[in-house]
């Protein structure tokens, strides 16, 4: 009997210990999934992190590369303006321009300044950040001259050919004493100024 008992003790044993195993691999096997599920998990959002920051970078310098053109285009588009020095500088030299030409002006009138709106000024909030960017303005100046047919025609054209961007309308052209002439035109100088500046001044 002593000898049955131990068989079946061994046997137990064994018994257990396959069944341990079984848990053991099972448990380890779980674990082991559950792992490689978490690193799965983990590398698939690190990837997607590193593309998103990859992504950004991109954003990053294209947004640099529009700034800097940005810059660039506002730079060479102010060098076409009226500064306040560009402005004084021309009325100062407006009758010699004149006396070149053979052209007498009668009348000069320097009128306010004038925001000139543009589509940027037309969209939501344009408004709000007026007092921080920059607005085109123009200067409106009422002239008067008298001159022959060609002088005036001469004086008109070398205006339009300044330096700064200057636009001339309204011109009227009227008989005196043939062949002298009577001219009037509105001339408008054009200049970046924010609306603080504008209201100091007014």
């Amino acid at each position: 009997m002593k000898k049955i008992k131990l068989k079946l003790t061994l046997g137990k044993i064994k018994f257990i210990s396959f069944i341990l195993s079984l848990l053991f691999i099972s448990t380890f096997s779980w674990l082991t999934f559950l792992n490689y599920r978490d690193y799965s998990e983990f590398s698939a959002q690190v990837k997607e992190k590193e593309a998103r920051v990859l992504e950004l970078e991109r954003d990053a310098d294209n947004l640099n590369l529009l700034i800097a053109d940005y810059r660039r285009e506002k730079e060479e588009f102010e060098k076409s303006l009226f500064s306040d020095r560009d402005i004084a500088t021309f009325l100062e030299e407006f009758s010699e321009f004149a006396n070149k030409a053979n052209t007498n002006i009668t009348d000069m009138r320097v009128q306010g300044m004038q925001h000139v709106r543009t589509e940027r000024d037309n969209t939501k909030g344009a408004e709000q950040n007026e007092e921080v960017d920059l607005s085109l303005y123009s200067i409106p100046i009422r002239v008067a001259a008298e001159g022959n047919f060609e002088h005036i025609v001469n004086f008109l054209i070398f205006l339009e050919s300044y330096r700064q961007l200057l636009t001339i309308s309204d011109v009227r052209i009227g008989n005196r004493a043939y062949p002298a002439l009577n001219c009037s035109f509105l001339l408008r100088l054009y200049s970046l100024k924010q609306l603080s500046q504008i209201g100091a001044k007014n």
